[in-house]
């Protein structure tokens, strides 16, 4: 027979129970501790993994781009493969399951996806976009688009189009990918990355879908269904506008059938004060830039809308010379030097030898130090810009290095062009070619400077633009916009034509406006500059809210301007576009990492 339990061993039992139970629990616990750990270092040593993959397929594109250039169709290949191969090794690094539940968690979840995304961008980029950019490469030669004689081989560039416009396809839509995901929900470390990633990658969209448009109408635009003809303003950056500088020379082309020919030149000044603007201004337009700004051709670029700009020029040649113009270009020295990449240095007449390295600074600066007269400074500008035109259309061009210098100037604002054909117009439309002040969809803070002193002093100027925000407040930015005078501390050693016109300020100072412009929809909020008049103007242009604010800097003299800009939807993805420097480096753009 079996002893009956005890009271107390009654008592026990149902503790005993608990206890097993909860020990049970306890070790369920470790054990899901201790799965939560294995896939968390997995998962970081996966991510780390990804990460080191990524790295080497970016760090094989500058090879890459040399092999193109080179035409070495098999080391592209190969490199090509390689890429291939790191970028589906980074995908597959974080395409397990546990990767698929990670996304679906709290405040993970986002982090999850947004490393997963940028692998499967990248592998879908070396997969699809990269491979028919290096088709269209095997299809036009660089050598296919060096004018010979003159002329362009139109069929290469209609042939090319496909797989351009396939490319351009498979950039939009990794760019629209990334920009699914906000930075705004990622932790620290991973914002930084994914917010460069997404740059990149945005640059890379907007550049593929310059190219693809460019394809599609360069034939017409090069004279394929009729001769056309352009002119180009090229600017001068001493003397600061809004898109560059004044229209110092307008340039003549003319194209029919893939053949360019320089026609002429003329100075900007030689179409003088028309009396009043050729076109009626609109409200926001007279009270940001007055009358001038359709009074002389030099003022035209005083505007940031490039198509506007084109607009008054074409309606004041129309005016001076009883001509048609199918559309107006705009570049400045500074991008005219960087083409003497592609074209070699050019011997003048005169005997001065311009290169990449000096070109700039002798049509800048030092022309008003060898040519005193305004007439002789004209003469010297026409015959270096003839020169650069005819070595462009004429010379032995590198093609490829002509293209990314180009490329570097849209991007930088020194190169645009309008069509006056509407069909052209729609295909630039949007695009940073277009110099657009509104371009739909974007947000853009735009800072722009303006000289009134009547000088060549804007050599001397420096400008740099901060733009800064908290995490906490996306739709907040603090723009903030140094400027500086490196002016010589004697002005007597400088010409008069450089010092400009006395008794606006004193000799050597520089009197410029500062225009900045909030993004479609936002306004400016607050403005502190930490010297001059306390107040900026606003005005609305074109549906945008702008400020107009005077400053004046003695030589070495330096002044900051901080603006709030506030909006009712995230500025997390805002960019700027300011007026280009006189050289590169000297007007800078740079963006904080937004603040906890």
């Amino acid at each position: 027979m079996t002893s009956a339990d005890t009271p107390a061993q009654r008592r026990d039992r149902p503790r005993r129970g608990r206890l097993g139970r909860r020990r049970l629990v306890l070790w369920i616990l470790l054990g899901l501790l201790l799965v939560v750990i294995v896939l968390a270092l997995l998962m970081a040593w996966q991510a780390r993994e990804a990460n080191r993959h990524l790295q080497s397929a970016v760090g094989q594109a500058p090879q890459l781009r040399a092999q193109v250039i080179a035409g070495d169709e098999s080391a592209v290949r190969r490199t090509v493969t390689a890429m291939g191969s790191d970028t589906e090794q980074a995908r597959d690094a974080l395409a397990g399951p546990h990767w698929r539940v990670a996304t679906h968690l709290p405040w993970i979840g986002t982090n999850a996806e947004a490393m997963q995304t940028v692998t499967e961008v990248a592998d879908d980029l070396s997969q699809e976009a990269l491979p028919k950019l290096i088709r269209a490469a095997a299809v036009l030669k660089p050598n296919d688009l060096n004018p010979k004689g003159g002329r362009v081989a139109l069929e290469p560039i209609r042939k090319v189009q496909p797989y351009v416009q396939q490319s351009a396809r498979s950039t939009r839509t990794a760019d629209e990918r990334m920009a699914g995901i906000s930075p705004d929900d990622l932790i620290s470390p991973l914002r930084s990355r994914y917010m460069d990633a997404t740059s990149k990658v945005s640059a890379l969209s907007s550049t593929m879908d310059t190219v693809a448009r460019g394809t599609r109408i360069l034939p017409s635009v090069l004279g394929a269904n009729g001769p056309r003809r352009y002119l180009v303003l090229v600017q001068n950056n001493s003397e600061p506008r809004s898109l560059g500088g004044i229209a110092g020379s307008v340039v003549e082309l003319r194209s029919n059938r893939g053949r360019v020919k320089l026609v002429g030149q003329v100075s900007g000044g030689s179409f003088g004060d028309f009396g009043k603007p050729v076109l009626p201004l609109s409200k926001g337009e007279r009270a940001l830039y007055g009358p001038a700004l359709g009074q002389f051709m030099v003022n035209v670029t005083g505007t940031p809308d490039f198509p506007r700009s084109a607009e008054l020029a074409t309606e004041m040649w129309a005016r001076k010379h009883r001509e048609h113009v199918d559309g107006v270009a705009a570049i400045d020295p500074t991008a005219l030097s960087s083409l003497l990449r592609a074209t070699g240095p050019i011997r003048l007449k005169s005997g001065q030898r311009l290169t990449q390295a000096n070109a700039a600074k002798v049509l800048l600066n030092d022309v008003y130090f060898d040519f005193p007269t305004n007439e002789e400074q004209d003469a010297f500008f026409g015959r270096a810009s003839s020169a650069i035109f005819d070595h462009f259309i004429d010379g032995d061009v590198q093609t490829l290095t002509a293209m990314d210098v180009l490329a570097e100037a849209t991007d930088q604002g020194r190169f645009m062009f309008w069509s006056n054909h509407q069909l052209d117009r729609g295909v630039l439309a949007n695009t940073r070619l277009s110099g657009e002040l509104d371009r739909a969809g974007q947000s853009e803070v735009g800072v722009y400077l303006h000289d009134v002193t009547g000088s060549k002093m804007g050599w001397y100027e420096d400008m740099d633009v901060n733009v800064s925000r908290e995490c906490s407040e996306p739709r907040k930015l603090t723009v903030s916009v140094s400027l500086k005078s490196n002016a010589p501390s004697d002005p007597d050693t400088l010409p008069d034509y450089v010092t400009g016109l006395r008794g606006v300020v004193p000799r050597g100072d520089i009197a410029s406006q500062l225009f900045v412009y909030a993004p479609p929809g936002a306004k400016i909020t607050a403005f502190r500059p930490t010297k001059g008049p306390k107040r900026a103007d606003l005005v609305t242009h074109d549906g945008l809210q702008a400020t107009t604010w005077p400053l004046e800097l003695s030589p070495g003299e330096s002044i900051t301007a901080d603006y709030v800009i506030e909006s009712s939807e995230s500025l997390a993805e805002t960019t700027v576009r300011t007026t280009p420097g006189p050289v590169d480096g000297r007007f800078s753009v740079s963006t904080s990492q937004c603040s906890e």
